[in-house]
């Protein structure tokens, strides 16, 4: 099977219940650092918040047209920037986030980030497999995170 191809476009406030249901799963909210659900209000708080951050920037990854994914960029004093994903968790398992992580080193490229970043819990092999597949190296590990990290 072909890995996905996935386009970034930039996220906009009318993603909100889209990426809101992404981040409530309950497999992401177990992968994420901060677990609780969130309500439509908050997320949309959040969403606008991001969008209007220079210092960040949040992309919505499709196939063919079709939401599959997020990805996000938030820079870092010193050149660099920490990546986030979510994949849609109908998409899982077929290398989205993989391709997405992929598009999203093409972007720090374009951004001139010098370093990327990504924190995993040590129980995400799928994270971790998809950030090796694109270069990423673990720079430290703990009993609650492993930090990954790449040169761009």
């Amino acid at each position: 099977m072909a890995p996905p191809v996935v386009l970034l476009r930039p996220a906009i406030m009318a993603d909100a219940e889209c990426l809101r249901a992404w981040r409530n799963d309950p497999e992401t909210r177990r992968q994420s650092f901060q677990a609780r659900p969130v309500s439509l209000a908050e997320h949309t708080t959040w969403l606008y918040g991001v969008l209007t951050d220079p210092s960040r920037m949040l992309w919505i990854a499709e196939e063919d047209g079709r939401p599959v994914a997020s990805g996000r960029l938030d820079a870092r004093p010193g050149g660099w920037a920490e990546v986030h994903i979510t994949v849609d968790p109908a998409e899982r398992g077929r290398g989205v986030g993989t391709a997405v992580i992929a598009a999203l080193v093409e972007q720090a490229k374009l951004s001139l980030y010098a370093w990327l970043q990504a924190r995993i819990k040590p129980n995400n092999a799928a994270s971790r497999q998809a950030f090796a597949a694109n270069g990423f190296r673990i720079a430290s590990r703990d009993e609650d995170e492993i930090v990954m990290e790449r040169a761009v």
